[in-house]
């Protein structure tokens, strides 16, 4: 048996500011007998119905130890600016590192724990909301056109049809 993570903790923001930073702190315990071997990226994925926005963590998933090790996440994370206004589902998403296998949920990693798992994205639900509001500084950030071609994560021009991380206007998100 390899690893075997399990979501102990979440603390998280209610609320956040698109384009601010927010603290959050995810618990978890690798309960399998070894670590993750290789490379591959965690995500704090804000999710609105179709619309989601992920986040890139610092944190290593290779690093989080086994035989019941509990690794604490401990990180200021900046919500997107292109997030609009409203309320979110927060998930943790861990695709595979491979852009032929990274849009297919059956290779991202799923929590041991029961009713976190949505099998149709392949992430797991950090049971939180948040709400996310926009700053109103007064500048117009209207003037520049924004940039609507999206890429994948080879750089490879994607339609809307394209499932799986993109980046567009800059930004990585899951479509």
């Amino acid at each position: 048996m390899g690893y075997r993570y399990q979501l102990v903790t979440a603390t998280l923001p209610d609320e956040a500011v698109a384009g601010d930073k927010a603290n959050i702190t995810i618990r978890i315990r690798n309960a399998g007998f070894a670590p993750l071997y290789n490379e591959r990226h965690a995500y704090l994925v804000l999710k609105n119905g179709t619309e989601s926005y992920a986040v890139m963590l610092q944190s290593d998933p290779r690093r989080w130890l086994p035989n019941n090790a509990v690794t604490t996440i401990n990180e200021q994370v900046t919500i997107p600016s292109e997030v609009p206004a409203g309320t979110y589902q927060l998930y943790l998403h861990m695709p595979d590192a491979s852009a032929s296998l990274a849009s297919d949920p059956r290779y991202a990693i799923r929590f041991a724990n029961a009713n976190v798992w949505e099998e149709t994205t392949g992430m797991n639900s950090l049971n939180a909301m948040l709400t996310v509001t926009t700053a109103t500084d007064g500048i117009d950030n209207t003037a520049a056109p924004a940039e609507t071609q999206a890429y994948d994560i080879l750089g490879r021009p994607v339609n809307s049809d394209y499932q799986g991380i993109v980046i567009q206007n800059g930004k990585k998100h899951i479509q």
